[in-house]
């Protein structure tokens, strides 16, 4: 399959729902072949193929979803930005044994996945921002998927550092954070580099050839090498329609940065 990086005003688009926000109108769009969101925004959100919604549609998601490869015995996921369920239907469908807990800032959307994007019955979202979240939890994680965003920016707080130190609370010494990033040019990227590293020391970086979305990969510990990475995909490529090796191989293991090369920060 090929992955679709946008899926804009197809042919046949219908409008099932229509929602004024503050910020604008937020609609369910579906073809005979998809179920998508649209925020009035260049980029498709939560595109579901419906004859098998647990599909992984648009680019970045497969990206995302390397985290499974990057920590394979992962047994909890925490999943901040649920959105319209993407990894919800996906792990719960082919790694069942990974208990989800998902949190999501807005409530409408939380409707909208449980009427219209298939949520499974075993997963449910909590309405909250991911700060407050982390601070009233005791809970710790294998996994933490963080998809936050403001329109088409990163939300202010991806570049505090104490965001980062209470996600290190929260996880597993060899957990894995996995964010997905819209940075407006590297100063951006950088800022958000050191501030994940003032609590994860290893990165590894993924970028697209046609999307702008980059994503970082963030340990604590040191992460598996790229060949180990490899080996450990088997499940997750059998499952996913995701060419998994061309994924790992733009995977690149960033140096640590100081704060002396990023401008005398």
């Amino acid at each position: 399959m090929s992955s679709k990086s946008s899926y804009k005003n197809p042919p046949g688009t219908r409008v099932l729902l229509e929602l004024p926000r503050a910020e604008g109108m937020l609609r369910v769009c579906e073809n005979d072949t998809h179920r998508w969101l649209d925020f009035g925004t260049p980029f498709t959100q939560s595109l579901m193929r419906k004859a098998d919604p647990a599909s992984l549609e648009l680019e970045y998601a497969h990206g995302m979803a390397l985290v499974q490869a990057l920590n394979p015995n992962a047994t909890r996921l925490l999943n901040f930005g649920a959105g319209c369920g993407t990894f919800e239907r996906f792990f719960a469908k082919h790694f069942p044994e990974i208990k989800i807990e998902s949190v999501e800032t807005e409530s409408a959307l939380i409707s909208i996945v449980k009427e219209f994007f298939n949520l499974p019955p075993q997963c449910k979202i909590q309405q909250g921002s991911a700060e407050s979240y982390l601070d009233n939890t005791d809970s710790t994680f294998d996994i933490v998927l963080c998809d936050l965003h403001n329109g088409d920016k990163n939300p202010n707080f991806m570049i505090d550092p104490n965001y980062y130190h209470d996600l290190q609370r929260c996880m597993r010494a060899d957990g894995v954070l996995a964010l997905n990033l819209l940075p407006t040019d590297e100063h951006d990227l950088m800022e958000v580099r050191i501030a994940v590293q003032s609590a994860f020391k290893w990165q590894y970086f993924l970028e697209f050839d046609e999307i702008s979305n980059v994503m970082l990969f963030a340990f604590s510990q040191q992460p598996p090498k790229k060949a180990l990475v490899q080996k450990q995909a088997t499940q997750l490529a059998a499952v996913s329609e995701v060419n998994i090796a061309a994924i790992i191989s733009r995977l690149k293991l960033l140096p640590q940065i100081s704060q002396s090369s990023f401008g005398g920060r």
